[in-house]
């Protein structure tokens, strides 16, 4: 992640927005292996272990309440944050503290005896009982000590709002790692290129290739992996099963990576056989010139999707388009989603575009009685007067295709 400075300005930006203490908590320990930390969290500490509350005091300062685990728990675990002020600092906080009594356990869950928070809940009834405002975000832990105590929820006051709104303009940094996000996307789609040109491809072997490539460059898969082949491509989130790619069918590839917490999610349509039949190229074509026309109109003020005012709404001009060609109740998903630290990241439909927005733009048509499903889908940031594509190093015409697929067949 960012130098801890990143987060501390962050944390003095939102606490100057809103005035009184935040509260914002890591999530659960799930046991799930690479588990995705809370994405508020994440971006308030750049810190991914489960079981912590960050505090924002009525002063203004920082202070990082951690699990207190018992000695053994090293030997399994590994160490985590311990209460110093060489931590602190380290990390950018004022202070670090101890939540509470010994956890029973190595991990933190949702369920664990209340008196591991026994500390950390003396700060907020304090609040509670000066009539302090307490800002949040709906969490696990959150929603867990409002049914035990909910005389502590008196003055809660949730932050989606303000927090989505600092999120969704990205800064300088945050488009270079979503840019690196890209770039490493782009390689693990030439990479599933070559395993479906090469001998007897499946979605499986497919998916294994690319991830593959993820874990080469540092990076992690940002959502589950879409390998769909003929058929199965009409069907969105179908996911990659141990089904031989045939020759005369397309593929869609729908992955990202995730990289210093960030996301990419690009989407490209191939031939199996390397080579686009009549038909295919005609829809394909056509699903190509939707996301130009919309990606050329992407700015500050236009919608993703606005059913009120559909002159501004990228979903509904992709939706003309594909009305003038009789294919409108084929393009079934929306135009696209916001992107950054969730591959569906936060931000609201019912709110225009703004500069530093990162968005997907992603028109696609399926149809089941063709056997026949194509999407194309890259990642934009919002500019002055336009959009910049983040993912234009990989070919996405249709000739541009057909001969990046030459290119590998040649190499394979």
């Amino acid at each position: 992640m960012f130098d801890s400075q990143v987060y501390a300005l962050r944390r003095k930006a939102l606490f100057d927005q809103v005035g009184h203490p935040v509260v914002l908590f890591s999530n659960p320990d799930y046991g799930i292996p690479g588990q995705h930390e809370d994405s508020n969290f994440l971006y308030f500490t750049g810190i991914s272990q489960p079981g912590m509350a960050l505090v924002v005091d009525e002063a203004g300062r920082s202070i990082l309440f951690v699990p207190r685990y018992r000695e053994e728990r090293v030997r399994w675990e590994g160490s985590s944050m311990a209460p110093s002020q060489d931590e602190a600092e380290r990390y950018g906080f004022d202070e670090i503290r101890l939540s509470g009594e010994e956890c029973s356990r190595f991990t933190v869950s949702l369920f664990d005896p209340v008196a591991m928070w026994d500390d950390f809940k003396k700060q907020i009834e304090d609040w509670c009982a000066a009539d302090l405002l307490i800002g949040t975000v709906k969490n696990p832990f959150l929603l867990r000590f409002q049914v035990l105590f909910p005389e502590l929820s008196k003055g809660v006051v949730f932050l989606e709002p303000v927090i989505a709104r600092m999120r969704r303009i990205k800064s300088r940094q945050e488009i270079a790692a979503i840019t690196r996000a890209c770039d490493i996307t782009a390689l693990a789609q030439e990479a599933a290129l070559y395993s479906i040109l090469g001998e007897d491809p499946n979605e499986l072997t497919v998916r294994a290739a690319l991830e593959y490539l993820f874990t080469e460059h540092g990076a992690q898969p940002a959502f589950s992996t879409v390998v769909a082949g003929g058929k199965n491509a009409t069907v969105l989130h179908h996911l990659a099963a141990q089904v031989p790619l045939k020759k005369e069918d397309l593929v869609i590839v729908d992955i990202g990576a995730r990289f210093d917490g960030y996301c990419a999610d690009i989407t490209r349509t191939y031939p199996i056989s390397g080579r686009f039949s009549e038909r295919q190229r005609e829809l394909y074509e056509l699903v190509s010139e939707a996301q130009e026309l919309v990606a050329e109109a992407a700015k500050p003020g236009m919608f993703l999707r606005n059913p009120d005012e559909p002159e501004l709404s990228l979903h509904h001009l992709a939706l003309e388009f594909f009305k003038k060609h009789n294919l409108q109740e084929y393009f079934t998903h929306g135009i696209g989603h916001y992107l950054g630290l969730d591959v569906h990241d936060v931000g609201s439909y019912a709110e225009p575009l703004i500069e530093g927005d990162v968005i997907t733009i992603e028109p696609g048509l399926y149809l089941p009685h063709e056997g026949i499903g194509i999407r194309i889908e890259d990642d934009f940031w919002v500019v002055p007067g336009g959009a910049v594509c983040l993912s234009d190093s990989l070919p996405r015409s249709v000739d541009d295709v057909e001969e990046l697929c030459d290119s590998v067949a040649r190499l394979a």
